[in-house]
């Protein structure tokens, strides 16, 4: 059976096309979850479960950097705003802090990035000791705890603006009555 009069090639492919069923996944789906599964979100602390190469380890550690860096730097962000806010608000003397924000987050970011990539060199180390047999778990055990460990430190700033406010109010605390 042919195509009928004012019938396209699109409408054509588009039927054939549903009939086999490419759509239905996409229209199964709602738009947030797509994007989070497009985005890779939601892969953030999967197991690797080819962990048996070197290339499978390097790749499943690379494809989380992203999101890994993104979370850094809103974290830090979040907690050198709060440093700073603090620090302007209750330091007597706020011009004369000799500290250049940005030189701490660019020198976290880099040192953050130079551990992260031992992660994916232990694992590494870890298949070549173990005869080439993969341990899928060790990648998201080091994955979670370096997160962890990350985010804790750059947080620092905004613990320390949080501190050092209190230790200035307690020493000057006839300034801010």
């Amino acid at each position: 059976m042919g195509p009928g009069p004012g019938t396209s090639a699109l409408d054509l492919l588009s039927a054939q096309a549903q009939n086999k069923g490419m759509f239905d996944s996409v229209r199964d789906q709602n738009l947030p979850s797509r994007i989070i599964e497009g985005t890779g979100w939601r892969d953030l602390f999967a197991r690797n479960r080819d962990a048996n190469s070197f290339k499978r380890i390097f790749f499943w550690w690379e494809k989380r950097r992203l999101h890994y860096n993104v979370i850094l730097l809103v974290v830090g962000i979040c907690s050198y705003l709060v440093y700073w806010h603090l620090f302007d608000l209750y330091a007597p003397d706020p011009a004369d802090d000799g500290m250049f924000p940005g030189l701490g987050i660019i020198v976290c970011g880099f040192v953050a990035n130079v551990l992260y990539t031992l992660g994916w060199v232990v694992e590494s180390a870890l298949l070549l000791a173990s005869s080439r047999r993969g341990l899928p778990f060790f990648g998201r055990l080091f994955y979670i705890i370096g997160l962890v460990f990350s985010v804790l430190l750059a947080m620092l700033p905004g613990i320390a603006g949080v501190f050092n406010t209190l230790a200035m109010m307690r020493a000057n605390q006839g300034h801010w009555t």
